[in-house]
């Protein structure tokens, strides 16, 4: 079986596709990943090959969309965009983006799928491009969930394409052929129906971890991260008043941060690095101050670590809804995040065992599904059944 892979061009969408990736090269299939310079930078390190079909700026195209720039308007940018997630716009401002890039995407997927003779192609859910070139191929697009489960955006993406007009050549927009869960069944929507469940398996890159991660400890770690999006958007003071809140308690702090703060003024309790993988130092923390990220959630319930979520834009506020609804974790809105509030949560965090409890609870639903290994046998009998039924 030959597995295409699409995704768009950002960390916390192409990463989640990898451990599926894996099975499927482990259990004797061919993989690709079709993308761009970063899907490259993000894939070829996890040992797997990678195929350039486009060169999508991924701020460039947001931009486009936005019409204004984070570069000029930082304030303005993060503001707008929570604005939209609590009016209920952001849904339509982020078809309009991801059906951007899948019209820079859809000629080169069609022509690799063609070309490669893809048996299957997997993509995560804002890249339903991929359902296009799959209809025109004739074989199976299958979704893989990167986090909170999302209706198919396949319909308002053909509303929204021009690429869907150009190359579909009228096919009808369909839903996927199936759907990979990776969300534990307990915090899923009750509107949606569920998928293919498959086990969460952080993949958050290698690294050489440092002498002390395993060392023991004396007081509780805390890890902080605002994940690869928020700092590059300008989003730094969420971070800079968790590190001052995390200098009033009595923790021991790691600052997950990309620019590694070596040189800056730290509390004596941090330490900055520039990156440890969550699955490492997570099952060494006891608590998680974060941005609400898909993957960085994900990776917290499956270490099974509490969190505090402070969310800034796209998915995250509902990311950090979810957490606290289902009493993992706790969260802060927009207008709440001070060193103060920050620090009154972590306390409640590290001193209420109920959390703690109901987080090992979730990690434990999480470990109980299906590993991609198996998922890669449903994706082969899908790929062979759609083969049996074209000849």
């Amino acid at each position: 079986m030959r597995v295409l892979f699409v995704a768009f061009p950002a960390h916390g969408h192409q990463l989640p596709l990898v451990p599926l990736a894996w099975a499927a090269r482990v259990a004797g299939h061919e993989v690709l990943f079709a993308g761009d310079r970063t899907t490259a930078d993000l894939i070829v390190p996890a040992g797997l090959p990678t195929i350039e079909i486009s060169d999508i700026d991924v701020f460039a195209t947001c931009d486009r969309i936005l019409g204004f720039t984070r570069a000029t308007d930082t304030q303005i940018y993060l503001e707008t965009i929570r604005e939209w997630h609590y009016n209920g716009a952001l849904p339509d401002v982020i078809a309009k983006i991801f059906a951007l890039a899948g019209d820079l995407t859809a000629e080169g997927l069609i022509r690799v799928a063609r070309e490669w003779s893809a048996d299957v192609i997997v993509y995560e859910p804002f890249m339903p491009v991929a359902q296009l070139a799959a209809s025109v191929l004739g074989i199976p697009a299958v979704m893989h969930g990167i986090g909170i489960p999302f209706p198919s955006m396949t319909t308002m993406f053909a509303k929204t394409s021009k690429a869907w007009k150009q190359c579909g050549g009228g096919i009808p927009p369909t839903a996927p052929a199936a759907t990979i869960d990776v969300w534990p069944a307990s915090m899923r929507p009750s509107y949606l129906d569920s998928g293919w469940p498959m086990r969460y398996c952080p993949y958050n890159k290698g690294a050489v971890l440092p002498k002390w991660l395993h060392e023991p400890l004396v007081r509780p770690r805390v890890c902080i991260t605002m994940g690869t999006a928020v700092p590059v958007t300008g989003g730094t003071q969420a971070l800079d008043l968790a590190i001052d809140a995390v200098s009033k308690c009595d923790v021991d702090a790691v600052v997950l941060d990309s620019s590694a703060r070596a040189g800056d003024s730290l509390p004596d309790n941090c330490r900055s690095v520039g990156w440890i993988p969550l699955n490492a130092i997570l099952p060494t923390c006891s608590a998680l101050i974060h941005h609400g990220g898909a993957g960085t959630t994900s990776a917290a319930l499956a270490a099974g670590v509490p969190q505090l979520v402070i969310p800034h834009f796209a998915d995250q506020p509902a990311n950090a809804e979810v957490v606290a609804d289902r009493g993992v974790g706790l969260c802060l809105r927009p207008d709440e995040v001070e060193s103060d509030s920050i620090r009154n949560c972590l306390g409640r965090i590290l001193d209420d065992a109920a959390i703690s409890i109901v987080a090992a609870a979730v990690r434990a639903e999480i470990n109980s599904m299906p590993s991609p290994s198996e998922l890669v046998e449903r994706l082969a009998a899908l790929a062979a059944a759609r083969s049996t039924e074209s000849r």
